[in-house]
């Protein structure tokens, strides 16, 4: 129960860090890479409020509005929950520690991209081959190909393969 806690800041200074770092990229803060996600969300809903993604106005607009409502209730949650866990003074009687090693090291793991990402930037340079189509870092070879159903690239049959092609049609229905 959150409103038994308080003061943990001193008696848990790992936890207290990471849950930092990841409360505060939650809640959309830069440098942090919950940054590049929201700022992200909220051009595009942008975009599309203003027509320029092939939208309704309305859709965008409802969006829009719908996900700055959404960072502001994510951002009030993020800091209640961070100033009632770590900072004030203890409200139990419980003696809190840290958690052992087996969980701290996770946190520790997690909390490096965070801070990584946000501060360097995702450099979509940086990322596997097969989200270049994602990123638009670089145009595919296939990208102005028809795509059959599933993701398959059809082939194109040049017009000789064409023609033997419809020569065969016209033998098997005569």
């Amino acid at each position: 129960d959150m409103r038994l806690m308080g003061g943990l800041r001193h008696a848990m200074p790992v936890t207290f860090w990471t849950m930092t770092l990841a409360l505060f990229s939650l809640a959309g803060l830069p440098p942090l890479a919950g940054w590049f996600s929201k700022e992200s969300i909220l051009v595009a809903a942008e975009h599309a409020a203003a027509g320029e993604a092939g939208v309704e106005a309305w859709t965008g607009w409802l969006v829009l509005v719908v996900a700055v409502v959404t960072v502001a209730v994510t951002a009030a949650y993020v800091v209640r929950l961070w100033a009632r866990t770590f900072l004030g003074t203890a409200r139990s009687g419980f003696s809190a520690h840290e958690a052992p090693a087996l969980m701290r090291w996770p946190l520790l793991v997690l909390a490096v991209p965070t801070v990584a990402f946000g501060l360097l930037g995702l450099n979509a340079a940086w990322l596997p081959t097969w989200t270049r189509p994602i990123t638009g870092t670089r145009v595919p070879r296939y990208q102005n190909q028809p795509v059959a159903r599933y993701g398959r690239v059809r082939r194109r049959r040049s017009a000789r393969s064409v023609g033997t092609a419809s020569a065969r049609e016209a033998a098997r229905t005569a």
